[in-house]
């Protein structure tokens, strides 16, 4: 698990924010151009956070939210059986396209 903010003044405000949440995973930040080319989304398109992406051990996008969000990708259990089957793939394993795009 990884977050990225990237609203204005995140890597000021990204410390303070983790600690007082205590946040458990990693926390960065990111100009906003740069996480937008990252997920392909047009300044153009209206989109809401949060984007979840989720990247296999090989680094290949298998899952993405479209910038509508994806209820599926913000539920518990929808998200452990995705990451259950990504995990139980070996290390080596060619990726294959997953239908949760």
């Amino acid at each position: 698990m990884l977050g990225v903010a990237f609203n204005d003044n995140a890597s000021v405000l990204v410390p303070g924010f983790v600690q007082q949440y205590n946040v458990g995973f990693p926390v960065g930040a990111a100009e906003r151009q740069t996480v937008l080319n990252y997920l392909g989304i047009s300044e153009m398109v209206r989109w809401v956070v949060p984007q979840v992406v989720v990247i296999d051990r090989k680094g290949n996008i298998r899952a993405q939210s479209p910038p509508q969000g994806d209820p599926n990708l913000q539920t518990e259990s929808y998200m452990r059986d995705l990451l259950d089957t990504l995990l139980k793939e070996p290390a080596g394993a060619a990726a294959r396209k997953t239908s949760h795009r």
